[in-house]
């Protein structure tokens, strides 16, 4: 970062400001700076994560799914849209308390086109997919029924429409530009694509930390492989 910010300015003849950058761990829905003391926020692919599995939601309401599938019920959406309300909130209030007057912040979030709420895209399609795989592992007795059942995956992606309306409603933050843009995840736009086998693997990697609870892990190779040559 601090390299491009160089070239930038040198390319131009300036010499660039005087700044600090920052990356703080923590939960971003709690406060992780001092108030008024930064000039510019900018998140990448995180507001979408809940702070938690929504309130209220219980192992019996979303049964086979690990999120907003095509049989969950119209209460358990609610739950999700609920959930994201309070958190999206929550987490604007702790950084218009950090940031300086006039300041300014840039979110990049999953989102969908659609007021549908199942219709997420690519999103909706990897957790449907991966909630067949569960279903399959179940079906193979190789995980309770129970266990799937009473796992969601705490996140939610709002619609342009929903964040509009949340921001509008509030007087935290003042929307200067909103953008909707799609992005290509065809691994054959990859100069040097992963298929077959060490696709599956590497998809059940990715997810398979999300599985794990109370120390359970959840074998993975065999069904996403069966997936993936079906």
């Amino acid at each position: 970062f601090e390299l491009l910010t160089k070239q930038h300015f040198t390319c131009r003849g300036l010499q660039p400001p005087p700044y600090y950058v920052a990356a703080m761990a923590g939960s971003f829905y709690t406060r992780l700076f001092p108030s008024n003391s930064v000039h510019f926020f900018h998140s990448s692919m995180s507001v979408m994560w809940l702070s938690q599995v929504p309130e209220n939601l219980d192992g019996s309401m979303n049964k086979g799914n690990v999120y907003i599938g095509a049989t969950t019920p119209p209460m358990v959406t609610k739950l999700y849209q609920n959930q994201f309300e309070k958190d999206f909130l929550q987490f604007l209030r702790m950084r218009c308390k950090e940031i300086v007057p006039r300041g300014r912040m840039v979110l990049t979030l999953v989102g969908r086109r659609s007021k549908d709420v199942f219709d997420a895209g690519r999103t909706t399609i990897g957790f449907e997919l991966l909630s067949q795989v569960l279903r399959t592992l179940v079906a193979e007795g190789r995980v309770e029924k129970e266990k799937l059942d009473s796992f969601n995956i705490p996140i939610y992606c709002a619609s342009v429409d929903e964040l509009k309306q949340l921001v509008c409603h509030n007087d935290l933050i003042d929307i200067s530009d909103i953008q909707l843009f799609e992005m290509d995840g065809n691994c054959m736009d990859d100069p040097e694509p992963v298929e077959g086998p060490a696709a599956a693997q590497a998809i059940g990697q990715s997810t398979s930390a999300t599985l794990i609870k109370g120390g359970d892990r959840v074998p993975y190779r065999k069904p996403f492989r069966g997936f993936y040559t079906r």
